[in-house]
């Protein structure tokens, strides 16, 4: 605001007291340009702004949709499975699956033992191996 105090002090008073209107246009036509922008350019900036804004939205939420990604296949993983790409394109996508506040994949217990029943090949089984060797102990000499 400190411009329009240079205006006032450049303007100049007539003889009756009232303001010389004609120089004080004068005074704001060359102060003004100085401290403002154009039209033009502000608009130009605002539409850059909210190109950027837009940007921005897209991708925080593809890191929102990556952070769901991964935190599903980890927990798909911790469960035992084998290829956690291959349950989450059979089941729908990631839009298919819920998730609480934290991003945490909801049910996936119910899950893993639905997939475990209809295609048990997609997880790592613990098999109990019962072998003895013939002829018993092998001791090394």
């Amino acid at each position: 605001m400190e411009w329009i105090k240079i205006i006032l002090e450049k303007s100049a008073v007539m003889e009756d007291g009232k303001p010389d209107v004609e120089a004080i246009l004068k005074v704001i036509a060359a102060e003004f340009p100085k401290h403002a922008v154009p039209k033009k350019d502000f608009n130009n900036k605002v539409m850059k702004l909210n190109a950027a804004n837009e940007t921005i939205k897209e991708l925080e939420a593809a890191v929102l949709h990556l952070k769901k990604e991964y935190a599903l296949k980890e927990s798909l993983k911790e469960r035992g499975a084998l290829d956690a790409d291959y349950i989450i394109y059979r089941q729908g996508g990631i839009t298919q699956f819920s998730f609480d506040e934290k991003g945490r994949p909801i049910g996936m217990d119910e899950l893993a033992a639905q997939w475990k029943m209809t295609a048990p090949y997609l997880f790592q089984t613990k098999r109990k191996v019962d072998y003895k060797a013939y002829g018993g102990n092998i001791e090394k000499e």
